[in-house]
């Protein structure tokens, strides 16, 4: 070596953090002097642990730090021995020196006792009691000073130096040879925790906390960030800032937030974060998930606020919840219920705790209500929407102003503005901008000014039930069946149109249109051939008629011209029904006369009138034949005279 180098003398200073990538090492703060005077310059370090003052075993790796600054004689290097190297028990440092990359390294004596910092990187065992808060040790002889104690951890007498350091609160200084030491954990155990994990630890003996009613809190930047209280009866977790979980609550926790509360008597309550959130008193299983202003109040077990702000629960509103939204409200005494999202909605309760509300849900939207008494109720979505009162597994489908009125359960409404105002009504409304009303309990009621579209393919079926089916314009025209008859019902007239279009008045076909027939209560007109079934086989009690009879009564029937009242532009000719009916004794009443009825009178009338010409003929022809044969014998007579009285003049016949 270029100068010789002396002994000198390594203090360990204490542990400074380097993060986690390098736990395990420590760091050395010493002083060298070369020939009795501070170094200056750069020095090659070697460093061997050993588990002896004196011989014993060589403990980790040879570890050499080269080109360590030294500068007035105070240098300062890391050393890391591995994660083993401190299991608890004592180990001293073996170090040599010498000038960078030149020479020999020259071995410094004695080797050096490591005071506590590196051991508390592998404490096995809770801490000791507190030292007392800082005792300074006493005056040591020569040696450097001692460093400070870890914060509850106890000194380890070092070398002889100068007195210790005051430790920091409630920890004893580093002591000299003879300074009393702070109290111990466990033998052979440091009392700290390590920053990279522990091993070997048995959580009924090493925890970290408190073992009296002391709460145990956890600060960053010196603020509480976690507060942990434990009873026999259970634990209470407040995190956050400015957030209160009653002592007369077990097992209830604010996770994070702030200005929250957990009343007294809120057993296994959480509040998850948020602001300004509260669970009210004396319930179970109460959770607000996070959001603003959102209150569970007293005595709603198992209620829950997923979040959004300014929603509330009421009292005694059991296994009840709120998913999101804002100002939605489930009321008091209510079981069940069911909010999701949405703003302003409400389910309303009932003022009478033994005269609950049953699992009434309301599906987002704004401004929409369940009322009192209506149990199982539902609203799903849209805007200003309400169930009255009493209305039991009432139904609103979403859309805007729609209305079950009070009373009417079992009902459905949909679409804008909507009215149920009957029980078990269904009303669905187009988008018009106009109220539409259910007509009746149990009616199917559809406002659609687009019309009634069904699929191609799809049939209609209406029971097998005798009853006007279809119902037109209220129920004066229809539709029905009868026992083995249809029917069609109106309270004017029917006509058959052949193309048009619709118009509103009476038998107008509309512009291209024909009416092909029409049948009121004048009878039927028909546009072309009417034809009646007069089949043999159709017919039945067959009995013979006397034309001349027939005749007679045509005869004697009066007749007139006359306007039906519904068709007062056309004129007929004929007989009066009740006239018809007193003669022939046909048809159904004296109001009517069937066209078959007529056509046979006429026929009879006809054959009778027949009859009587070929009576008359007969009796004709008979004169005619006797006049014939008078003319013959007069003839005869004129030529028998002539032939007996001939004269010279001739007789003129």
């Amino acid at each position: 070596m270029k100068q010789p180098v002396f002994p000198i003398l390594i203090l360990l200073l204490g542990l400074i953090s380097q993060g986690l990538a390098q736990g395990t090492a420590f760091t050395y703060q010493g002083q060298l002097l070369n020939a009795g005077q501070p170094a200056t310059g750069s020095f090659d370090l070697r460093a061997v642990l050993y588990d002896a003052e004196i011989g014993g075993a060589q403990v980790g790796p040879i570890v050499t730090n080269a080109d360590v600054i030294v500068v007035n004689g105070a240098f300062t290097t890391m050393f890391d021995f591995g994660a083993n190297a401190f299991p608890g028990a004592a180990r001293w440092l073996e170090l040599a020196v010498r000038l960078s990359a030149d020479g020999t390294f020259t071995l410094l004596s004695p080797r050096q006792a490591l005071t506590p910092t590196p051991y508390a990187l592998y404490a096995l065992t809770p801490a000791g009691p507190k030292g007392d808060q800082g005792d300074p040790g006493p005056i040591g002889a020569t040696g450097p000073q001692g460093s400070k104690g870890d914060k509850g951890d106890p000194g380890i007498a070092g070398p002889v130096g100068p007195q210790g350091l005051k430790g920091d609160k409630g920890n004893p200084g580093v002591a000299g040879a003879t300074g009393p030491q702070g109290p111990a954990g466990p033998a052979g155990s440091a009392d700290a925790w390590s920053r990279v994990g522990n091993a070997d630890t048995d959580p009924d003996v090493n925890f970290a906390g408190t073992t009296d009613a002391s709460a145990f809190v956890l600060r960053a930047n010196n603020q509480p960030v976690l507060r942990l209280e434990g009873s026999p009866s259970g634990v209470r977790i407040i995190g956050g800032w400015n957030n209160s979980v009653s002592a007369a609550t077990t097992n209830s926790a604010i996770l994070s937030g702030r200005d929250s509360a957990i009343a007294a008597g809120a057993h296994e309550s959480v509040i998850s974060g948020g602001v300004d959130n509260q669970i009210g008193p004396d319930q179970r299983s109460a959770f607000i998930g996070g959001g603003a202003r959102n209150e569970i109040r007293q005595d709603s077990q198992h209620a829950v606020i997923a979040g959004g702000r300014d929603n509330r629960i009421g009292t005694n509103t059991v296994i009840s919840s709120v998913v999101g939204g804002g100002g939605n409200i489930i009321a008091d005494n209510v079981d069940g219920g069911i909010m999701v999202g949405g703003f302003r909605n409400d389910i309303l309760g009932s003022d009478n705790p033994n005269r609950r509300e049953i699992a009434p849900i309301l599906v987002g939207g704004s401004d929409n209500e369940i009322g009192l008494e209506s149990s199982w109720a539902m609203i799903l979505g849209g805007d200003n929407n309400r169930i009255g009162t009493n209305c039991p597994s009432a139904v609103i489908a979403g859309g805007t102003n729609n209305l079950v009125a009070n009373n009417c359960g079992f009902s459905f409404a949909a679409g804008r503005r909507s009215r149920v105002n009957h029980r078990g009504a269904f009303i669905w409304a187009d988008s018009q901008n106009a109220s539409f009303a259910s007509a009746g309990e149990d009616t199917f009621n559809v406002r659609a000014e687009g019309g009634l579209h069904l699929n191609t393919d799809t049939s209609q079926f209406f029971g097998s039930s005798v009853r006007q089916m279809l119902n037109l314009y209220s129920v004066t025209y229809g539709i029905g069946v009868q026992s083995s008859t249809l029917y069609q019902r109106t309270d004017g007239s029917f006509s058959w149109f052949h193309g048009g279009s619709h118009v509103d008045s009476a038998n107008n076909p509309g512009t291209g249109g024909v009416e092909m027939m029409r049948l009121n209560s004048g009878g039927l007109r028909v546009n072309g051939t009417f034809v009646s079934a007069s089949d043999r086989s159709l017919k039945e009690n067959f009995t013979a008629v006397n034309p001349r009879d027939i005749l007679a009564k045509v005869a004697a029937m009066p007749l007139s011209e006359w306007n039906y009242r519904a068709d007062p532009a056309a004129r007929h000719l004929g007989p009066m029904a009740q006239d018809f009916r007193a003669a022939f004794n046909l048809g159904t009443d004296d109001k009517t006369i069937a066209t078959v009825d007529a056509d046979g009178v006429a026929l009879a009338a006809i054959q009778g009138l027949n009859d009587k010409l070929k009576e008359q003929s007969s009796a004709l022809e008979e004169r005619d034949a006797r006049v014939a044969r008078l003319e013959d014998e007069l003839a005869e007579l004129r030529a028998q005279f002539h032939e007996a009285f001939k004269t010279t003049r001739p007789i003129r016949p």
